[in-house]
């Protein structure tokens, strides 16, 4: 994690204002409540257009979630790096040959609160699966996963809260399916259910 990155426990009362407003402004409708949870991994879907990152950092804030969340490093080019390291950004080098489900296992391990947001895609590019990324970083830090929906279609946005992991893939994603199943991005090839045969293939591995 780059060491200017701000790191946040706790999210007040004027950010809450900020976020609600940009989204009513926007068009959005918010659901959900804050999370009762020190640490977490919060899933990000669908994600497939740019904006999806502001309008879910908007939600987070308007639910006062002190949310942390990872990007491609290039994304982070002078002067825009600085302010998104500031609004909880991590830059992640996905050309180098590092495990960054090790180094998520071990910022969580270092933090009392954390608030992880994570798109499963890895793009917001139209995809069929969804990466297991998030699913193992969970797992791995004994955290459960809190579903941060975007549904496109109905204008609605928000967060459920979390749904802790037993281990057995098929079981804990049915679980999450279930919440992003009807939710629609903007790309008509969006379908979360082809993420569950992704899953099974990945146990018989």
């Amino acid at each position: 994690m780059h060491e200017n990155t701000t790191i946040r426990n706790t999210s007040g009362p004027l950010r809450a204002f900020v976020g609600r407003s940009c989204l009513r402004l926007l068009g959005w409708k918010l659901e959900g409540t804050p999370i009762d949870a020190p640490k977490y991994v919060l899933v990000a879907a669908p994600h497939t257009t740019n904006m999806d990152l502001f309008y879910m950092l908007f939600t987070t804030m308007a639910l006062r979630i002190p949310a942390t969340w990872m990007m491609k490093d290039t994304a982070f080019w002078w002067p825009v790096g600085s302010l998104w390291r500031k609004l909880g950004g991590i830059p992640i080098n996905r050309r180098a040959a590092t495990n960054v489900v090790n180094q998520v296992l071990s910022i969580f391990s270092s933090r009392d609160h954390l608030a992880l947001l994570i798109a499963p895609e890895g793009t917001r590019k139209a995809v069929k699966f969804w990466k297991l990324g998030f699913y193992w970083m969970a797992m791995g830090a004994g955290v459960p996963i809190a579903p941060g929906y975007i549904d496109h279609r109905n204008k609605i946005i928000g967060v459920g809260q979390p749904i802790p992991l037993t281990g057995d893939l098929e079981k804990d994603f049915q679980a999450i399916r279930e919440i992003f199943e009807e939710k629609t991005g903007i790309s008509p090839e969006y379908d979360p259910r082809q993420a569950e045969r992704h899953l099974q293939r990945n146990k018989k591995d």
